[in-house]
């Protein structure tokens, strides 16, 4: 006979067996076929996005410190520069999207648009409006003053900074926490929501508008390229002449360059600050990484030997690249460096990091293949969403009394390791209950779609 009281009793362990490994499987795990040293790089970015906004809003550093000529600490020095991170994602989805399309259209002769726009919007959507509808109608409404110093403080922080009196510091510092301006701002949170909804708050709302997600400001950035790009491959790539491969590449990272020029020469006073977060200044990025990508599939065996031969000189020039730009560069500094040639230099350096590790094999691509930094990297978007929030929660609770200190620097380090830990956290939740099962639809929806257009018009 059998016994069923055994068997029922043991379903409840092989149903928690099996979810454990699925959320193991979805976390921690690699998917085969993958870029091990692009998840590392990916980490990377995210975790000192994470490490600079811990530093500005506890106050150790301010975005304007370069500019107004403040004695820096090493610590601080480089501190100050990681606002470079998100250009890092930028090139990592130029690469990684130009790559998928680049390859259906090398494959199949054809972009199927909407199964490209069904799978990228189940994706991005669903999370990023439910952390903005959260922010919007429930942290606004309920916990003004917690988050006070994320919706109207760019203009205080560069008051504060404007003084040299450490005190004055603090007692700007812990205002924002008190709430001093939320209630004037809870409405124009509202009536200016939809510019978020909408991915173009980039655009309507100035540097010192409330916002309820003022660092959403790249994700609009992103979402503008995966709306430009589909079309503008079609039309560049599908006559299959080189000429028309560089013209469309060309364009995508001169007229960036060139709306910069227009600014510098209209005011060589006046900093990139002022278009930061304008698409149409930031994108030639997100090109060097469709550049890349764009060698990659269609010159895949040329770049690894050229990759190959440079060796470890490839990652060098990348460090180069970049670490020009943390001594001579900043969003908040006019001329020439720092309005034209920043962006690119920070793009072209990561672009050598990337080469290197679709590549080689050398010790910098062992380093950001390890293991330890892939289950960030899998989450890394939902960190970035969410790890404002978790930091101000901290700040207004166990590490108030830090905003009151002068030296703050392992309270720093203690912020941001409880910053990045519950983030990560968060977003992990967020991935296995949410995103998940979202991802796998878009997939399904995806394929079915790209096998009807395959059907109904056979090549």
């Amino acid at each position: 006979m059998v016994d069923t009281g055994s068997s029922v009793a043991g379903k409840p362990w092989r149903d928690a067996a099996r979810i454990f490994d699925k959320v193991r499987n979805d976390l921690f795990v690699p998917a085969p076929g993958g870029f091990p040293a692009l998840d590392g790089i990916r980490a990377i970015a995210v975790l000192s996005v994470i490490l600079f906004h811990c530093a500005v809003f506890s106050n150790y550093v301010s975005s304007n410190m370069k500019a107004r000529e403040v004695s820096l600490s090493l610590a601080q020095q480089i501190l100050i520069n990681l606002w470079s991170g998100v250009d890092i994602f930028f090139v990592l989805s130029g690469f990684l999207i130009g790559r998928i399309l680049l390859r259906s259209l090398s494959s199949e002769g054809r972009l199927f648009y909407t199964s490209f726009l069904v799978r990228r919007s189940l994706r991005i959507f669903p999370l990023y409006y439910l952390v903005l509808t959260a922010s919007l109608f429930w942290i606004a409404p309920n916990a003004p003053g917690l988050f006070s110093g994320l919706w109207n403080t760019v203009s205080l922080r560069r008051e504060m900074f404007l003084t040299f009196e450490p005190q004055a510091k603090v007692q700007g510092a812990i205002a924002i926490f008190e709430g001093q301006w939320a209630a004037a701002n809870q409405e124009l949170l509202l009536t200016t929501a939809w510019t978020h909804y909408a991915y173009l708050s980039n655009y309507l709302l100035g540097g010192d508008a409330p916002k309820v997600m003022s660092w959403a400001w790249s994700l609009c950035v992103e979402e503008h390229f995966y709306l430009l790009l589909p079309p503008l491959l079609w039309l560049s790539v599908h006559k299959r002449r080189p000429v028309w491969h560089a013209v469309g590449l060309g364009l995508g990272l001169a007229i960036p360059f060139a709306f910069r020029l227009a600014h510098y020469l209209g005011d060589s006073g006046v900093p990139v600050v002022a278009i930061y977060a304008k698409s149409h200044i930031r994108m030639d990025e997100l090109f060097v990484g469709l550049v890349v990508a764009y060698f990659y599939v269609h010159h895949g065996a040329a770049l690894a030997r050229m990759a190959q031969r440079l060796g470890a000189l490839l990652p060098l020039a990348g460090a180069l690249a970049i670490g020009s730009v943390w001594i001579y560069g900043d969003p908040e500094l006019p001329g020439v460096f720092p309005v034209l040639f920043q962006f690119p230099l920070l793009a072209w350096g990561t672009a050598c990091f990337v080469v290197h590790g679709v590549s080689c094999q050398g010790i910098a691509v062992r380093l950001l293949s390890l293991r330890a930094l892939y289950p960030v990297a899998r989450v890394s978007y939902g960190m970035y969403l969410v790890h404002p929030l978790v930091m101000l929660s901290l700040l207004a609770g166990p590490f108030r009394p830090m905003l009151s200190q002068q030296e703050k620097g392992w309270l720093l380090l203690a912020l941001y390791a409880a910053t990045a830990v519950l983030s990560w956290l968060v977003a992990a939740l967020l991935f296995v209950i949410f995103e998940r099962p979202l991802l796998d639809l878009g997939a399904r929806l995806s394929d079915r779609l790209t096998q009807n257009a395959r059907d109904a018009h056979p090549r």
